[in-house]
């Protein structure tokens, strides 16, 4: 890939942004669902939720059953700018 920026893999249709950054905030907010649900009911659980939403199965393994490997979310990446 070349020397682009977040700013250049922006997918118009769908707002969603790829490359270095976070995908997208839809599946930033399902993995912070399953995680709840995780908490409450069992991996087991989660593990169906993130299924039926779609979300790709290696992102559903690392954050169910390795959650040192948990990306962050930049909570300061929008703000003030």
């Amino acid at each position: 890939m070349g020397s682009t920026t977040h700013r250049d893999n922006i997918d118009p249709q769908a707002g969603l942004t790829f490359g270095f950054m976070r995908r997208d905030l839809v599946t930033a907010a399902l993995v912070e669902q399953s995680i709840a649900l995780q908490e409450q009911a069992g991996t087991s659980y989660a593990a169906v939720f993130l299924d039926y939403k779609g979300v790709p199965v290696d992102i559903a393994l690392r954050v169910l059953l390795r959650p040192n490997e948990r990306r962050k979310m930049d909570l300061s990446a929008g703000a003030g700018a």
